[in-house]
């Protein structure tokens, strides 16, 4: 079975029928405030391949699609690593309902509110996620935005600012501190990531 084949199969057969095909991407219809759906990632092995399901915050300015928040998926056999040229029916239709399973979850954590209280208590000291935390505690206009911004904003005094996406990192967290409208900030930077993306928030 050839890639295209087996995605466009899925695409077709998900329970969400709103869903959109990008490049090695399936999303969520429309794309809001954060984008979700599934990634097909190719291996090093020809014909390996893996599905990922992941979130992603539009208004934190990116270039590409990421799995940060997100995971790859397994069948019910605990494989996580499919081959095009063995897959048969039976291993198509279990990744397939895998994935309708993970739908609504998807759906949940595309809501800023839900995607904020799931992540709030899992960075773990993970920059990009409590990157995301707080950029969306300002995109919800939260009482707390600030104050988590500067805890944040101060623990980088222990990290090595010589690595530039850690400085990038913390410069856009000051320009969103000093901005006198972070959510206008916010919205032009999620308006940037779908021009990037080559996408739009009324996709179908």
């Amino acid at each position: 079975m050839k890639k295209m084949q087996l995605i466009k199969y899925i695409l077709n057969n998900l329970s969400e029928k709103a869903m959109i095909y990008k490049s090695s991407y399936i999303l969520l219809n429309p794309v809001v405030e954060i984008a979700g759906g599934f990634c097909f990632e190719g291996s090093a092995t020809k014909g390996d391949f893996y599905v990922s399901y992941f979130n992603q915050p539009l208004y934190i300015v990116h270039d590409y699609l990421h799995l940060t928040f997100g995971d790859r998926l397994a069948d019910s056999k605990n494989h996580s690593c499919f081959n095009l040229e063995d897959i048969n029916e039976v291993e198509v239709q279990d990744l397939l309902t895998v994935m309708n399973n993970k739908i609504q979850f998807l759906k949940e954590l595309s809501d800023p509110i839900k995607f904020y209280s799931y992540y709030k208590s899992r960075h773990q000291g993970n920059l990009r996620i409590r990157e995301a935390v707080i950029y969306t505690s300002f995109w919800l206009s939260l009482p707390t935005a600030y104050d988590e911004l500067n805890d944040f904003l101060a623990s980088f005094s222990s990290e090595d600012l010589s690595i530039l996406w850690r400085k990038d990192l913390r410069d856009k967290l000051i320009q969103l501190k000093e901005h006198p409208q972070p959510k206008v900030l916010l919205e032009q930077w999620k308006q940037e990531t779908l021009s990037n993306l080559k996408l739009n928030s009324s996709a179908n």
